[in-house]
């Protein structure tokens, strides 16, 4: 039973109890009463009767209205036999095995036999009556008979005939009542009319009548043998035939109250016998014809389902024969006309159409066989299928040209026997749509993959842009302070070597940091219009010590190579780095060559390499003969922190550090190589309009420069403040020192003599260098500025302190650095 739809849960519960409360207390009352009844029929015991209708009651309540009924049982079965023998003991046990047994009934009956009716099929009925007789009676016979036993209103030697008489009345309950009951209950509406009103009142005639004779005593045959009590039995077949299971259960349970009527009263087959054996034989010929019945029943109403079915279905096959036969004359005279309107729907199908028979031998051919193939359709009756379409692979046109196709092939039946049509059709523009789409989706994978690889260079650089300033400020202390660490010990000293190796260190992670922000396109270069031949030659001595004597160094330079814009020292690293890896991948020996050649770069190449840009392109090739890479090598060979090499021997930047410098030039390079077949690493820069290459700088002076100008210090870092100032004054200059551009201009203020030089951070707190230099001037217009800083290119070039003209200093420096840019900027003129 579940709870009734509508409302909240609190009013949907108080509904369904209410429900619930009800229906328990009517069920009560009708087992009571039943129970009373069936207790009249006692004639063993006072709680033992030859039918037990509370049974049939119990059962048929519990399959019908559900499981969570069960207390009416209990509770009907105790007020019947509390209030009829015994004590309450026995009451107790009584009711407990009384509903014992309507719930295993009810459950099991519910699990094996057919849902929600068991009697609408012959296997249902055996199952009900198998659950019924054979597992349910039993069970609350035992409970009961042993209830009484051990209270002493039975003697344990009678167990077995109390037990008996108990087992088929109940059995006698539930194959009469229980039936009867779930059948009107779920039983449809009866259709009555007056031919079957007139044969129900004949029926309730014979059952009256039948039972008269037999067990009613009105005729004195009715004792001469039990088997007599069988001329019954016609009457629930009667009704079997001609009724169903509702009207067969109706008349087995009238017939089997006046059979039980006329035995108590001494009547009938049954009487002549003692009173248990009376009662059972009664019990087993009401409860066989109960079954029998039934069954009977069962069957026929199956049966007349079936031919019901099977009358509809015949019915629905006629109407589709019927309309089959119209779609058939109404084709046939379509088909009359059709051949002309099939030859027009030949030709205009978009393939050519051949129909072969199973020789292979064409016999039919559509209009676009000739713009396909070159051959009338005519042309190609008794021609070889194969000839035209060898293997189904590709089509062969008359002048013996083959082009790529394809074939659906499906048979069709000929007037002599079955064929092939051949549907074909010409693919070589799909064909070529499908190469140019491969083509775009490796371009589109390479493109992705260039784009996760600028993503990731573009992460790492972010990291790097943001510590590298304050990194470079602390390696410019320790730099500046190793130095003039070094300075003052004597070179026998034993912390000198010590700090040598501080400073190598420092100056290794420099080095490292200037990598870092190559890479990342975040460094600081100052370019100047170049040209690659000169650099190359400058570099060939150099490099010739560096590869080593095994390997051949080779150079081919093209002349009047275009000039270019790049930072030369920057240049110089990439070709140094090319050159190293080149060495490295040659540990045999081999050769190194270093080309430059001019390249405009059109659509077709920015389309095939993304990330180039299209123009006139100075070029230059490092190229090796060394163990070469393979594909997944050169798909990871930018990365940054990627290597081949051991565990070591390279930190993975070098690459990196190329692609970030040629990148931040505006250029692009490549590299292709195989394994076993050398490395060639292609680097494209933009040509610039312009006659020459700059002149190179003057070389420096062997030592560092001295002087005594006054120069104003301005770092807001104390300690990289303090190397600075202490390089300056060893160096001969008068220093005033501040760290910020407030504090700055009120030292200018307060200083009475010349200040010759502003030596500032570019970005500080507060003020910034740019702004420093612009509200010093107003008051020392003849100021000489250097500006420096440890940020990257992408934030020193928003101060515009790398315009032409302007000095400059990247952080770390060393001091002798530091000091030719201070002469530098006061000797210019």
């Amino acid at each position: 039973m579940s709870f009734p739809p509508g409302g909240s849960l609190a009013a949907r519960m108080k509904r369904y109890s209410s429900r619930w409360l009800g229906t328990l207390l009517l069920l009560t009352v009708v087992y009571v009463a039943a129970g009373k009844l069936g207790l009249r029929f006692a004639f063993e015991n006072p709680s033992a009767s030859p039918i037990w209708p509370p049974t049939g009651i119990a059962i048929a309540a519990l399959l019908v209205l559900g499981l969570d009924i069960w207390p009416a049982v209990l509770l009907g079965a105790f007020v019947v036999n509390a209030t009829t023998a015994g004590n309450l003991f026995t009451a107790v046990g009584i009711a407990s095995g009384n509903t014992l047994e309507a719930v295993v009934a009810a459950a099991l009956v519910r699990r094996f036999a057919d849902r929600p009716d068991p009697f609408a099929r012959p296997r249902g009925v055996l199952i009900f009556a198998a659950i019924a007789a054979g597992v349910a009676a039993p069970l609350s016979a035992i409970v009961g008979v042993t209830t009484l036993a051990a209270s002493g209103f039975v003697r344990w030697s009678e167990f077995g005939g109390v037990c008996l008489t108990w087992w088929v009345g109940d059995m006698a309950g539930a194959l009469i009542v229980a039936p009867l009951l779930i059948l009107w209950v779920q039983g449809g509406r009866i259709e009555w009319n007056p031919r079957r009103l007139f044969e129900a009142l004949i029926l309730l005639v014979a059952v009256v009548a039948t039972g008269g004779l037999v067990f009613g005593g009105w005729v004195p045959m009715s004792r001469k043998g039990e088997t007599f009590a069988y001329l019954a039995a016609p009457v629930p077949l009667w009704a079997a035939l001609r009724f169903g299971p509702r009207e067969t259960a109706t008349a087995v349970a009238a017939l089997a109250l006046t059979a039980l009527h006329g035995t108590l009263r001494g009547f009938g087959p049954f009487a002549q016998f003692a009173p248990v054996t009376a009662m059972v034989l009664l019990q087993g010929f009401i409860s066989s014809i109960s079954v029998i019945g039934l069954i009977l029943a069962a069957a026929i109403a199956q049966q007349r389902r079936s031919e019901a079915e099977a009358r509809r279905l015949n019915e629905e096959l006629a109407a589709r024969v019927v309309a089959s036969t119209r779609e058939l004359q109404a084709a046939s005279v379509e088909l009359s006309g059709s051949s002309e309107r099939y030859r027009t729907l030949m030709d205009s199908a978009p393939d050519v159409l051949l129909v072969a028979d199973a020789d292979g031998k064409i016999l039919l051919a559509n209009a676009r066989v000739e713009e396909v193939f070159g051959y009338g359709r005519d042309e190609l009756i008794g021609r070889s299928l194969a000839g035209v379409i060898p293997q189904g692979l590709h089509g062969r046109r008359r002048d013996g040209s083959e082009f790529p196709v394809d074939v659906r092939l499906s048979t069709v039946k000929l007037a002599t026997g079955r064929g092939v049509c051949a549907a074909v059709r010409d693919v070589s523009e799909q064909r070529k749509s499908e190469q140019a789409l491969r083509e775009s989706q490796a371009a589109l994978e390479e493109t992705q993959r260039q784009l996760a690889q600028s993503q990731k260079i573009e992460a790492v650089g972010r990291l790097a842009g943001g510590i590298a300033h304050d990194f470079n400020n602390l390696l410019g202390v320790i730099l500046g302070f190793g130095e003039l660490a070094r300075k003052d010990l004597p070179p026998d000293h034993r912390a000198h070597q010590r700090v040598e190796q501080i400073q190598k260190a420092a100056e290794r992670a420099a080095t490292l940091t200037r990598q870092l922000l190559a890479f990342s396109r975040k460094q600081l270069l100052q370019p100047r219009v170049v040209d690659l031949n000169t650099i190359a030659r400058d570099m060939e001595r150099m490099l010739q010590r560096l590869i080593g004597e095994d390997i051949r160094l080779a150079t081919s330079l093209t002349p009047d190579l275009w000039p270019v814009r790049a930072d030369p020292a920057q240049m110089e690293q990439v070709i140094l780095n090319l050159a190293v890896n080149g060495r490295d991948a040659m540990p045999g020996g081999g050769t190194l060559t270093i080309k430059t050649s001019q390249a405009d770069l059109d659509a077709a190449f920015v389309s095939a390499h993304p990330g180039s840009s299209p123009g006139p392109h100075a070029v230059l090739a490092v190229s090796d003969t060394g163990h070469g890479m393979d594909a997944t090598t050169l798909s990871h060979l930018f990365e940054p922190f990627f290597t081949t090499k051991p565990a070591g021997q390279g930190t993975g930047l070098g690459l990196a550090m190329i692609y970030g410098i040629v990148k931040q030039s505006g250029g692009y390079i490549s590299a292709e190589s195989g394994v076993g077949q050398g490395t060639t690493f292609t680097v494209y820069l933009p040509r610039v309009e312009a006659k020459r290459a700059d002149p190179p700088r003057p070389p420096e002076p062997a030592s560092p420069p001295r002087g005594t100008e006054t120069v104003l210090l301005v770092e807001d870092e104390a300690s990289l403040r303090g190397v600075m100032r202490e390089t300056l004054q060893g160096a001969g200059y008068h220093v005033l020192e501040s760290g910020t551009a407030e504090e700055a201009l009120t030292v200018a203020t307060g200083h009475a003599g010349a200040i010759h030089l502003l030596l500032t951070d570019v970005v500080m707190p507060g003020a910034s260098g740019e702004k420093l230099e612009s509200q010093l001037r107003g008051t020392r217009p003849g100021v000489r500025v250097v500006y420096m800083s440890g940020y990257t290119d992408e934030a020193i070039s928003r101060h515009g302190v790398l315009e032409p003209g302007r000095h400059f200093l990247q952080k770390p420096f060393a001091a002798e650095v530091l000091l030719r840019e201070v002469r530098r900027a006061l000797d210019v003129r």
